[in-house]
């Protein structure tokens, strides 16, 4: 690691040959190649740094310099590559060595710079090379004679390291910390290929450069040097075989980015028509800045360099002349648009706090108007012949240096607009004050006087033309995107709809093979059902079958069905003794009315084993045990740490042993499972496809069937059901019959199976069939199989989105927006088209750097112009701030005063203390919510502000009800109930969701449509919506209740602390009505798990009906109708 005052050293070094004293002077500072040569004996220099490196490192084990490449290797056949470690005293550092010409030297500082940094990883980014077509292989290389193909900057910088470190004058003991980036530097990594001519290894050299990430591609200059040799080397006329060449160097590329653009081909095309300091101008500016970063970056160079004027210009012929482009006025443009760069530089940095980042700067640093500059190079190169007889050469000098930095613009830009036919030489004024005839000059600025009222009527005519110009453009650009916004609105969303469509009916084709659900009225089918599912999924004969019976499932009810259970367990395992097994897993509850006694539920447990263990059913029965994870379980959880089930296999023998090949599964002979991880609370679900559950706030009944269940039990149990299992059985699939589904458990078990690549398990299929009732009360087996199905079909289109299930005949696909409408910024001179985004209306405000500009200035033409601001703010840009180069602030909300909206609440006289006891308080960030014991609502600022009306202060208890619980509660009209009905997306409510990859929705409290057009600009298009239907048709929605449903207010139970998150419904309130402060709104959260996909009800909320603008330490009473 190098020391900071090492590094410093160098660098200061670095500092004092590279930088330069003014910026203004950047075009003449030193070129590190130009450097390099300067120095006497190079090779030497470099090998005494070997040399010393090697004295240095001698009493501390030595370095030995590692074998490398010292003769000319011979030839190599196409499309090999010869990987080579050459010394950097072989690479050359002259301009012959670069295929592409000279390297900028920013880059080649750049590259230095990071490798003080660290080391030169030539290994892992080799230089590409070629040799001397002179070369004799076999000879020792000789000296700078190997040439680079790609990395020439990264081979200078190399050598410009060792020199600054040679030249930094340092100790034995500071040339230490260096050693490693000096070996790095000393010998490099490099690469040969061989090529079919000169042309085949230039095109590959651009080529590569051009695709590589972490190359820079070649400027217009390297080009037009590369086209340029090898044109002359072929004795041909660069401008008959340009574009030919290009077309040919562009048919070796199947990428844009490996392509010669239009703009760098019609650059190539003009660069040999311009004047012979032209390249040599540009190449030194951007020696000293990047091509993106300088004053003149590609395009404006295109634009400019190939000016026409326009066919309808209305000026007389003397100016058109004047204003016509020429190779001296290219060159004077290029000239003054640097010289204004560097100026505005030089202020930038003088004021600046910080360094100046020209990636983002650049663009305010350029001209901000090429083209009055560039008339205005016209009319200075027309009289420049004129200008230095009148003042000399001396002086025309130092005159051209003050016009191209700018100095003259006022005079120059008022010559310009006003296109007087008959002006001469010796008309304007800044020649009469270098010329010292003071008469003159006096005479003169009396005329401008009298003709400045004239002038600037006609300027003022002329920006109100152009502004009308750019007005117009942004009418159209706005037009435009509001007509590509609702095409492309349509176009995604019947897209999504469509590929929706698509996946659904790929997944539920899938759900019908490999995991159906059957629904069985009638509960005498069910052996005949269930043989009927096995049917299905006979592809191949002998499949290893189970069934699986969970008893946990039916709650009390399962003392109703356990001599039918039985039945059919003993038909499945007799119907196909060699290949059939039964897991039957014992309840955790006694019948109805002892449910939860242990004594009870003992009993229960040995009736359904007396059942299973029947004579007539001809089944041997083994106990087994499931032992839970004891970190699993909760440290206030009484349950015990283990349950039984009963492994079931037919009792037909051969020769005394079972038939079953499951006899010797690890389970029937180990009857145990460890280690069991119980799922966690927060995780229950109950399979209700209208409503969303939570797991914390479940019936004990609800919590008992979900006690048992969980993936990782199955991922725990089965590999122990199918390890020692015959090979047999592993290489076909098995088939599962679940005869009680209630939760995906197994299903996401056995599609996790399915998809490891190295499954110890069979491929499994499962059938399940939902025919009995729980001990709810409620017959909501239609509801349970719906809520398995798309269950299942969501579990597996998360699968899908997470690349580890592929459907059979469905390729995801990504919608490609058709190419938005754009508009050239160039265009705008006056204004800053800004577009909508992030909230943010679009606007089109004046330039600040405009309105200061002598253009943007008037003095008898003020009050006009202003009026003329005004006028086009006032449509464009409804705050009237200008654009100022900084991130835009926030749209004016609108014009009507802010206070209307607030509610009109004083503070209450009472204080906290007065408040009749008990009092409930609950915080929140900016306030405390009171309840009195009159159940009364108080508020306690905490600090001035304003609270909003879009978030909740407080959310009831309760629940949602439907079906044959809310008709009871309805017929006995004695509970509080909030009807979930929803029958126009206008209708509003409270929206949220709590997906990972997706914003947050900021708006909260809105409409329907908002949230629904929000979820689809997140590609979910048309989701489901508990007990109702949504229906999306391009840019509209409608929406309709499917099923009766309201929430039902509940008493806070005394186990549950007081919170914003329940405190609701210890308020006070007869009907949905709060009055006109508070009001109820329905929260509606979209909701994506492992089980559920779509818009469920959430507890409601307490709202204020406006925003509420509070003082500090105030106490408000928030009344309830």
């Amino acid at each position: 690691m190098v020391s900071t005052a090492t590094r410093s050293k160098v660098e200061h070094v670095m500092k004092k040959l590279f930088a330069v004293a003014d910026i203004e002077d950047a075009n003449t500072c030193l070129h590190p190649m130009d450097w390099l040569a300067s120095i006497p004996d190079m090779a030497s220099m470099l090998e005494e740094q070997q040399l010393r490196v090697q004295n240095v490192l001698a009493g501390s084990g030595g370095w030995r310099p590692p074998a490398h490449q010292d003769v000319y290797p011979p030839g190599i056949a196409p499309g090999e590559v010869l990987d080579l470690l050459l010394p950097t005293w072989f690479l050359g550092f002259g301009e012959a060595s670069a295929l592409r010409g000279k390297p900028k030297a920013i880059n080649i500082l750049e590259t230095v710079r990071n490798f003080l940094d660290g080391v030169f990883q030539s290994a892992k980014y080799p230089l590409s090379v070629y040799f001397p077509s002179t070369c004799v292989v076999g000879d020792p290389i000789e000296k700078f004679t190997v040439s680079h193909a790609v990395g020439m900057t990264r081979s200078v910088a190399t050598k410009c390291v060792l020199a600054l470190i040679e030249q930094a004058g340092l100790s034995d003991a500071e040339f230490v910390e260096f050693v490693p980036l000096i070996k790095s530097c000393l010998y490099i990594k490099c690469t040969f290929e061989s090529y079919s001519s000169d042309e085949d290894l230039l095109q590959r050299s651009i080529l590569s450069k051009m695709v590589v990430a972490e190359s820079t591609r070649p400027d217009i200059i390297q080009l037009f040097h590369s086209f340029s040799l090898s044109v002359a080397k072929q004795g041909l006329v660069y401008s008959a075989v340009i574009d030919s060449k290009i077309a040919d160097f562009n048919r070796r590329s199947s990428v844009d980015s490996g392509r010669i653009s239009d703009a760098e081909r019609q650059m190539l095309k003009l660069l040999p028509l311009q004047d012979k300091r032209y390249l040599s101008v540009l190449s030194q500016h951007w020696d000293a800045f990047k091509a993106t970063e300088s004053a003149i970056p590609l395009r404006t160079l295109v634009k400019w360099t190939d000016r026409a004027l326009p066919a309808d210009m209305s000026i007389g012929s003397e100016w058109k002349l004047i204003l016509t482009c020429s190779a001296l006025k290219n060159l004077t443009f290029l000239m003054r648009q640097i010289a204004i760069f560097l100026r505005s530089l030089k202020e930038a940095m003088n004021t600046a706090k910080k360094s100046i980042n020209l990636a983002f700067r650049a663009p305010k640093l350029r001209d901000p108007n090429p083209q009055i500059g560039y008339d205005m190079c016209c009319l200075w190169c027309h009289f420049a012949t004129d200008f230095e007889k009148m003042l000399g050469p001396t002086v025309f000098a130092k005159a051209e240096t003050q016009f191209l930095r700018g100095q003259f613009d006022r005079e120059m830009t008022e010559k310009c607009r006003t296109c007087d036919a008959k002006i001469v030489a010796k008309d304007f004024r800044f020649i009469s004050v270098l010329m010292g005839t003071n008469t003159n000059v006096q005479s003169l600025q009396v005329v401008a006087a009298a003709a400045e009222s004239e002038l600037e009527q006609a300027r003022l005519k002329a920006v109100t033309a152009r502004l009308a110009q750019e007005e117009h453009l942004w009418r159209e650009y706005l037009d435009a995107m509001k007509q590509w916004t609702t095409k492309n609105s349509a176009d995604r969303t019947t897209f999504l709809l469509r590929e929706k469509d698509d996946l659904e009916k790929a997944t539920k084709e899938l759900v019908d093979g490999s995991t159906p659900v059957y629904f069985l009225d009638n509960p005498g089918f069910l052996s005949t059902t269930v043989q009927s599912a096995v049917h299905k999924f006979s592809v191949a004969p002998d499949l290893f079958q189970v069934m699986v019976c969970d008893l946990t499932k039916l709650g009390s009810a399962f003392s109703k069905y356990i001599v039918q259970i039985g039945t059919a367990v003993s038909e499945f395992v007799n119907g196909n003794p060699k290949f059939t097994c039964g897991l039957v897993f014992a309840p955790n509850c006694a019948e109805w009315g002892s449910a939860y006694s242990e004594k009870k539920l003992n009993e229960a447990v040995a009736t359904a084993e007396t059942q299973l263990r029947t004579d007539e059913l001809h089944m041997s029965v083994r106990r087994g045990t499931l032992t839970f994870a004891e970190s699993s379980i909760p440290n206030h959880s009484r349950r015990r740490g283990f349950h039984e089930f009963f492994m079931v296999v037919s009792d037909v023998e051969e020769s005394g042993q079972l038939v079953s090949g499951f006899s010797s599964s690890a389970l029937w002979v180990r009857t145990t499972v460890a280690d069991v991880p119980l799922l966690s609370t927060s995780e229950y679900i109950v399979p209700d496809p209208s409503m969303l559950h939570s797991g914390s706030g479940l019936s004990k009944s609800q919590r008992l069937k979900q006690s048992l269940s969980g993936q990782q039990l199955w991922h725990k149990l089965l590999p122990r059901l199918w390890h020692g299992m015959p090979t047999s059985a592993l290489a076909k699939p098995a088939v599962y019959v679940d005869i009680l589904p209630y939760d995906l458990s197994l299903t996401k078990a056995l599609l996790h199976f399915n998809t490891q690549p190295k499954s110890v398990l069979p491929q499994g299929k499962l059938a399940s069939i939902v025919w009995a009732k729980d001990d709810s009360g409620t017959d909501h087996r239609r509801g349970m199989q719906q809520w398995l199905i798309s269950g299942t079909m969501n579990y597996m289109q998360k699968m899908v989105d997470d690349k580890i299930l592929t459907l059979p005949g469905y390729t995801p696909k990504i919608y490609t927006a058709m190419k938005s409408p754009q508009y050239n910024e160039e265009d705008f001179v006056m204004t800053m088209p800004l577009v909508e985004c992030e909230g943010q209306k679009a606007a089109l405000p004046f330039r600040q750097a405009w309105l200061d500009s002598p253009d943007g200035r008037f003095n008898a033409c003020k009050i006009q112009f202003d009026a003329v601001v005004a006028a086009h703010d006032k449509e464009f840009n409804v705050s009237g701030v200008p654009f100022k180069g900084q991130k835009r602030m926030a749209p004016l909300a609108d014009e009507s005063d802010p206070m209307e909206a607030l509610l009109g609440l004083a503070p209450a006289a009472e204080t906290k203390a007065q408040l009749e006891k008990p009092l409930v308080e609950i915080s929140a960030a900016d306030m405390d919510l009171l309840i009195d014991a009159k159940k009364q609502l108080w508020l306690l600022a905490k600090k001035s502000t304003i609270i909003s009306c879009k978030k909740p202060l407080l959310l009831l208890w309760g629940e949602y009800i439907k079906d044959d619980v809310l008709k009871k509660r309805q017929e006995a009209n004695n509970a509080w109930l909030m009807e979930y009905k929803f029958d126009s997306p206008d209708m509003k409510a409270f929206h949220f969701h709590e997906l990972g990859n997706v914003p947050a929705f900021e708006e909260g409290l809105t409409t329907i449509k908002s949230f629904l057009k929000f979820l689809e600009q997140h590609a979910i298009v048309q989701p489901s919506m508990a007990c109702h239907e949504i229906t999306v048709a391009e840019d509209s929605y409608k929406i309709n209740m499917t099923k009766e449903c309201c929430f039902e207010k509940k008493p806070l139970p005394a186990n549950q602390t007081p919170s914003a998150n329940n405190g609701g419904s210890l308020l006070s309130f007869s009907g949905t009505d709060l009055g006109q402060h508070l009001k109820l709104v329905h929260r509606l959260k979209y909701n994506l798990t492992d089980s559920s996909k779509g818009i469920f009800p959430q507890k409601p909320g307490i709202f204020l009906t406006h925003d509420m603008k509070v003082e500090a330490g105030k106490l408000y009473r928030l009344p309830l109708s």
